[in-house]
Order: structure tokens, then C-alpha cells, then sequence
């Protein structure tokens, strides 16, 4: 059963091989009549698979690449028919082409001995056979089968066998001019040329006369008309290693002629042409890569991005990843933003610089490390630390001088985490030039932001050192005002307010007017009830010629610690009196103030938040959701549920978003434990949103619906938690 189910394959594999060679696909044929014979031999159809190598034999002789396959299947196809003339003959011709002529004339011979038409057919190549052999046809028995014409030809091939050339004046011009050309007589040469092309009839002798004009051309260094004449030679069926070679040449000069005119797509092109007849020239490669590189360039002048790293990719491809073809890559990649492909190209390009210093893209030491530095930055950008971290190192090594390469590693190492290698190659920078302000800035951060607590006491040192070298560096000077204002405010949480008021005496010494540093000095007296001294803050801090809101909420703060609501009054009607406008929030943040704390809420503390709260109303405009907002933040932060849901519930009739107001109110229905009051608001609610097509909103009646069924212990901590959609937050600016 086995054999008969390979029978049946077999048989298909023939068919299928019969299919093939009825499509001329000779190699499909053959492959499959061969799995067939490895089968079962007797099922190969041997005449059509004979049939099937001469024929893609004689295809492959008249191609210069495949003349030595063609003869192997030639003489595949006359070992299975030894007497077949036309292998014969067509073997023969092959053996002629491949250059053995001492074999195709034994072959010509043996085929002269049948008295057939091939067998005629082969005079003329055994003649010419012997005529390359050095052996004079005339000597031989074929001469008297030659027609006049053929022996004509023969005698004019001879004439070229030597020089000087002796023509008859009888020759044919087709030969006179071609002798003119031997003798540099161009312009007689072309003319007799011509004039045998205008005669000829034959194809064959047609190409072979577009060459010689081709080669006339060519050495008038008129390449145009040298190509156009070679690419009907070509067109016309002529087959030669010398018009392979000139057609590649004449597309070569073309591609230079177009690069130097600056026209990369048509130099392109050409040098593709010239690739054709020369793919083994290094010189069309890097032609080639040149004129994509030219493209690359053209592509990123104009904005094209995409288009210039393709381009370049593939000069890359072409000169084996060169220097040159990687840095244009990198640069690709980088204004793409993709950052880390950007930083392992660099080094890439690092790779492949040239070590000669004669070559024309040798960089210097320091060269080297601003590329090094470049891969960092780009690998900075991609968030991949602790490879910037390595790169920057590398800079560092190959240019240990520059000091703004090194403060790019140390930014690095900070971002990586690594603060007390940042701190060691700060001291490293500050060794080679201890007066290198960057580095001093940077190095009193670090140690005022991540030094151990015994360590930071050293930050002003070098904050003041820099500020003695530059005077005006606001960077130093903000430095060590942070570094006094977070002194002061960890002393002021353990009630040390002698060394609070220190370091904020000594921030003011560098910026007497500075805003916070008052206020929290403000803070110290306040804790010490020193009224006169708030007072003087309070001076100190709205004494300056344009004033913010920011100034004076500085100064409310102040009043509102130290509990002096009539102090509050005045500054709230100064900047009312100075500022275009005092923002509602303003307003709201005084009145919330008062209702921090619930524990301690007084009745008092409630009336006089209402009139900060009602001024806000009143200094709102006509599309503001200030009641809203009033509303939704008493319910977040201050527990005053009655107080906010009269707020929301004014918001509901001045429409001012009421599908939120009535959300706000299920939530303090909720948070009060009236699950079926808060059920009833959501749904209003939901009616609105649904309405408005409110998605944000529904989303948030949604998440509020679903707590509605937990546990009221569960559903108040829910509700609390800072990080919820319900937490607690206030509507105004976190300056307020």
C-alpha cells in the first residue's frame, strides 16, 4: 500500500514538471523530473527532460554569467541522446563561447560528418573556431562549403587579427569605419559607421555598429550619445564584456555629472543603472551611498525627518555602517525623539570613527567626548539613567578638563539616585578649580538636599562662596534661601524659635525683601506673640512698589494666625483699592480658614466665615460656579454639611452646574448615614448629567452610586481619603 501511494505521488511530481515545462520554467521542471528518477527511475520521462536542459541550456549560453552552466546542461542533454544534432550543434556554440575551442571544433567536426541541415549550419562556426585558434579556414575542408559572403567575412576578421589594417576598398563600410576608429580618425569613423548602420538590415549587425558608434562617442567624451548608441547595441540582443563594460562606465560618469550638479535623485538612478553592468565596483557603492546621503541632507533642510533617516539608513547599509552614515542617523533619531535608539547610535558612531589621523573624518580627543556627551543626553531624555550615567563617564575620561561635561555627569548621577557619587565628583571638579561657581551651587544643594544631617550644615559654605564670586548668580542666592527657609521651618515643628529667627535673619541679610522669608519670620513672632514684630513683617512685605495678590494673601495669613480679623479687613481693602480685581478664591480661602478645625468651631467663627464666603459671591462674575464651589468645599474640608448644602442648594437655583451641586449633596447625605435622602440627589443628578451629556459627571455619580450600598464605617473612610474621587480639596489656587 506504501509503494503504490509513492507511485501516486510520483506521478504527480511528473505532471506537475510536464505543467511547468509547458510554461517554460526549465529549473522547476528539472527539479521536479529529478525527485521523480530519486523515486522511481523508470517513471522520469527522459526525452522531455532532456528536452527540458537543452533548452535552458542554450538560455544560459547567451548569457555571460551562466555560459559554463549551459554547457553542463548541453551535455546533460546529449549524454541521454548522444545523437541528437541539435545538442550537438548547440553544444558546440556553448564550448565556442566559453572559449574552448579546441572542443567545439571536435564537436563542429563530428557534427560535419552527418549530412543534415544542422550539420550546414555548423560550417561557418567551425571556420571562425579555427580562426581563433590561429588556424588558417582556408587550409581546411569546410572553406568549400563557406558561401562567398562568409569567406568575405572571414577574410575581413583576418584583417583585424593584425596591425597595421589592410582593408580592400571593396570591404563593406561597416569595416572601414571601424578601422577609422582604430586609427583615431573620429569624425570618418562615425560618418562610415553611420552609413553602414543606415544600410543594415540585420539586428545583429545593427548593435554591433551602435557599439562602434557608442565607442566613436565615447572617445569624443560625448557620453550622451556614447550611452544612447551602447543601449541599442544592448536592446538589439548584443552580448559582450566590453559593452557591459562601457554601458557601466558611461551610467557611472552620469551619476558623477548629476551629484556635482546637486541632482541626487538622478545621480541615484544612474549609479543604479551602472550597478547593473558593475555590481562588484566599490566605487558605484559608495557613489550610491553619496548620493543618499545628499538626499538625507535635502530631506531634514526641509523639515522631513522620516524621510532623511531613511535615506541615511541606507547610505548606513551601503558603506557597512560608516562614521559618517551613523552620525546622520543619530541625528535622525534625536529629532524623531526617539531618544534611546538616538543614544546607542552615538555610540555607534563612537565605534566607528576613524583611529588615522590623516583620514578625513578624524576627530579629535575632545570631539570625542562631546559625542560621548551627546549619547548621555539622549539617553537622559529616554529615562534610561544608568546608562547616561556610564556615557557620561566616557566624556569625562576622554576630556577630563571640561568641567561642564562633568557637571552633566554629576546632573546624571543625580538622576539616577546615586547623591553621594554626585557629592564625590562635585569634590573631583571643585579639586581642579575651586572657584567653579556651577559646581559650588550644585554642591550646596546636594548637601542641603541629601546630605546626612551632620553634613548639611556645609551647604551655605559653598552657596556663599559662590555668591562672593558672583554677586548676581540668582540660582546660588534662591539656594540658599531654600536652604535657610527649610532650616527655619524644621525648627519652628520642634519650637525652636531662636534658631529659626537665625536662619531667617540671615536669608533676609541676602534678600530683605523676600516674601516667604518674612511671612515665616512673621509665623515666629506670631508663635511668640509679638504682635509689634507681625506688624513690621507686615510692613516690610506690602512696602514694595507693584503688589500681587500673592503679597497680600501673605500678609491675611499672618492675620489669620494671629486671630486679628480687623487686621485682615484692612489688608483684603488695600488690595481691593490696588488690584484690578481680588479673585473670589481669595475671599473663600479667609472664610474656610475659620472652619478648619470642627472641634473648635465657634458659632462666631461660622458667622464670620459667611461674610468672607458672601463676598465671594458678590466679587464673582455672571458665569462663575462660585456658589458651587463654596458649596463642594465646605463639604470636603471643613464639615459644615448645613452650611454647604444651603450653598448648593443656591447653586441648583442660580443653575451653576446643578447635576454637581445635586452629586455634593448626596455626598453629605451619605457621609451623614441618609443612604435613601442621598439615593434620591444621585438620581437627580444623573437626570441632568444624562441631559447635559455630562460623561464626566456621570462617571462620578457612578463611582458615588456604588459606594452608596457600603457599610457607613467603610463608606465615611472612602469618602475621607485624600486619594479618592470624593477626597478632600479646595477650589482655589494652592498659593491661597
Amino acid at each position: 500500500m506504501a509503494r503504490k501511494r509513492n507511485r501516486q505521488g510520483a506521478a504527480r511530481l511528473r505532471e506537475r514538471g510536464h505543467h511547468a515545462f509547458l510554461e517554460g520554467n526549465y529549473d522547476t521542471a528539472i527539479e521536479l523530473w529529478q525527485r521523480v528518477g530519486e523515486q522511481f527511475k523508470k517513471m522520469q520521462p527522459k526525452r522531455i527532460f532532456a528536452e527540458a536542459y537543452f533548452r535552458r541550456g542554450v538560455e544560459r549560453i547567451h548569457q555571460q554569467d551562466k555560459v559554463d552552466t549551459g554547457v553542463e546542461d548541453l551535455r546533460r542533454a546529449l549524454e541521454m541522446y548522444p545523437d541528437d544534432p541539435r545538442f550537438t550543434y548547440h553544444l558546440g556554440l556553448g564550448l565556442h563561447l566559453q572559449g574552448n575551442q579546441k572542443e567545439a571544433v571536435r564537436i563542429y567536426e563530428k557534427l560535419r560528418k552527418d549530412e543534415s541541415e544542422i550539420a550546414e549550419r555548423a560550417a561557418f562556426p567551425l571556420a571562425l573556431s579555427l580562426l581563433q585558434q590561429e588556424k588558417p579556414p582556408e587550409e581546411h575542408p569546410v572553406w568549400d562549403d563557406l558561401s562567398e559572403t562568409e569567406r568575405a567575412m572571414l577574410r575581413d576578421v583576418q584583417t583585424f587579427r593584425r596591425r597595421p589594417y589592410k582593408l580592400d576598398d571593396a570591404a563593406p563600410p561597416l569595416w572601414h569605419g571601424v578601422v577609422a576608429l582604430d586609427e583615431g580618425d573620429l569624425d570618418k569613423a562615425t560618418s562610415l559607421l553611420q552609413e553602414a548602420l543606415d544600410a543594415s538590415e540585420a539586428a545583429e549587425k545593427s548593435a554591433f555598429i551602435h557599439y562602434y558608434l557608442g565607442n566613436a562617442a565615447g572617445q569624443q567624451e560625448d557620453w550622451e550619445t556614447a550611452r544612447q548608441h551602447w543601449i541599442e547595441a544592448e536592446s538589439l540582443g548584443m552580448t559582450s564584456p566590453s559593452l557591459t563594460l562601457n554601458l557601466g562606465e558611461s551610467f557611472h560618469r552620469l551619476a558623477e555629472a548629476r551629484l556635482e550638479e546637486d541632482d541626487a535623485k538622478s545621480a541615484l538612478r544612474a549609479a543604479r543603472k551602472a550597478t547593473r553592468y558593475r555590481p562588484d565596483k566599490p566605487s558605484l557603492k559608495e557613489l550610491r551611498a553619496q548620493a543618499h546621503h545628499r538626499l538625507g541632507y535635502q530631506a531634514a533642510n526641509q523639515g522631513d525627518w522620516s524621510q532623511a533617516e531613511e535615506q541615511w539608513q541606507k547610505a548606513y547599509d551601503l558603506e557597512d555602517g560608516s562614521f559618517r552614515a551613523a552620525y546622520n542617523l543619530a541625528l535622525a533619531y534625536e529629532r524623531h525623539e526617539d531618544y534611546l535608539q538616538a543614544g546607542e547610535t552615538w555610540r555607534e558612531v563612537l565605534r566607528r570613527r576613524p583611529r588615522k589621523d590623516d583620514h578625513r573624518d578624524a576627530i579629535s580627543d575632545e570631539e570625542v567626548a562631546q559625542l560621548w556627551k551627546r549619547a548621555a543626553q539622549a539617553y537622559v531624555k529616554a529615562g534610561e539613567y544608568d546608562e547616561a550615567v556610564h556615557v557620561y563617564r566616557m566624556a569625562v575620561k576622554w576630556n577630563p578638563d571640561n568641567l561642564e561635561t562633568r557637571m552633566e555627569l554629576v546632573r546624571g548621577l543625580l538622576d539616577n539616585g546615586q547623591f553621594q557619587a554626585a557629592e564625590n565628583e562635585l569634590g573631583r571638579i571643585l579639586d581642579r578649580d575651586s572657584e567653579y561657581v556651577p559646581a559650588l551651587v550644585l554642591m550646596g544643594e546636594v548637601l542641603a538636599a541629601h546630605a546626612r544631617w551632620w553634613e548639611q550644615s556645609a551647604a551655605p559654605s559653598y552657596l556663599q562662596r559662590a555668591l562672593e564670586l558672583e554677586p548676581s548668580n540668582l540660582e546660588a542666592q534662591q539656594a540658599l534661601i531654600d536652604y535657610y527657609l527649610n532650616e527655619a521651618e524644621d525648627s519652628l515643628r520642634w519650637g525652636r524659635l531662636e534658631y529659626a529667627y537665625e536662619m531667617l535673619q540671615q536669608a533676609l541679610d541676602h534678600q530683605p525683601q523676600n516674601v516667604d522669608v518674612l511671612t515665616l519670620l512673621g509665623r515666629c513672632h506670631v508663635m511668640a506673640d509679638e504682635m509689634d514684630e507681625v506688624q513690621a513683617c507686615v510692613a516690610r512685605i506690602l512696602d514694595r512698589d507693584k503688589l500681587t495678590m500673592r503679597e497680600y494673601m501673605a500678609c491675611i495669613d499672618l492675620w489669620l494666625r494671629a486671630e486679628k480679623p480687623e487686621k485682615i479687613a484692612q489688608v483684603i481693602t488695600q488690595a481691593e483699592e490696588t488690584l484690578p480685581n481680588v479673585p473670589p478664591d481669595a475671599y473663600m480661602a479667609i472664610g474656610t480658614y475659620y472652619l478648619q478645625d470642627a472641634r473648635y468651631t465657634e458659632e462666631k467663627d461660622v458667622e464670620l466665615a459667611r461674610e468672607w464666603l458672601e463676598r465671594a459671591v458678590e466679587h464673582s462674575g455672571p458665569d462663575s460656579l462660585v456658589l458651587l464651589q463654596i458649596g463642594e468645599m465646605l463639604s470636603a474640608i471643613t464639615q459644615q454639611y448645613d452650611l454647604a448644602a444651603e450653598y448648593l442648594n443656591r447653586a441648583i437655583e442660580a443653575d451653576q452646574k446643578p447635576s454637581a451641586a445635586y452629586t455634593s449633596l448626596a455626598l453629605i447625605s451619605l457621609r451623614q448615614g441618609d443612604q435613601r435622602q442621598g439615593r434620591r440627589y444621585l438620581r437627580k443628578a444623573e437626570t441632568i448629567a444624562r441631559q447635559e451629556k455630562d460623561y464626566e459627571e456621570l462617571d462620578r455619580i457612578r463611582a458615588l452610586r456604588e459606594m452608596a450600598t457600603m457599610p457607613p464605617g467603610l463608606l465615611n473612610a472612602l469618602l475621607s481619603s485624600p486619594f479618592g474621587p470624593f477626597g478632600p480639596g479646595g477650589p482655589f489656587p494652592e498659593e491661597f
